[in-house]
């Protein structure tokens, strides 16, 4: 079977922006202790997962996207973690693991919505 003959079920974007809003509010829940980089290990859990299995889903897409995304919310380019970026701009930690989930979110809308 080839990734032009897989859909992707329209839920799908729902159902992880979802799941992100939830761990937005209760990051507690999901993370011990809550920092950006248990947050970064978190979310390359999650996209490795949905990449085995979702194989539409293509992880070069994704990080042209995640790349993008970043730019648009003002921060370089570079392979370095974006948390390491946004304490040098003096964010709070609660400030940096909020911006790290919106940017996921966003990203993930734009993978899926270029996928179809």
């Amino acid at each position: 079977m080839t990734n032009e003959s897989l859909k992707i079920d329209p839920s799908l974007e729902e159902r992880i922006v979802g799941d992100l809003q939830i761990l937005k509010k209760r990051t507690n829940l999901f993370l011990q202790p809550v920092t950006p980089e248990n947050l970064q290990t978190y979310f390359n859990g999650l996209t490795r997962g949905l990449m085995l299995a979702f194989p539409i889903l293509d992880f070069d897409k994704y990080v042209d996207v995640y790349r993008k995304v970043r730019r648009d919310h003002g921060f370089e380019d570079t392979a370095r973690a974006v948390f390491k970026e946004m304490r040098e701009k003096d964010l709070s930690e609660e400030s940096i693991v909020g911006t790290m989930i919106e940017i996921e979110m966003e990203v993930w809308k734009l993978v899926i919505c270029y996928s179809d």
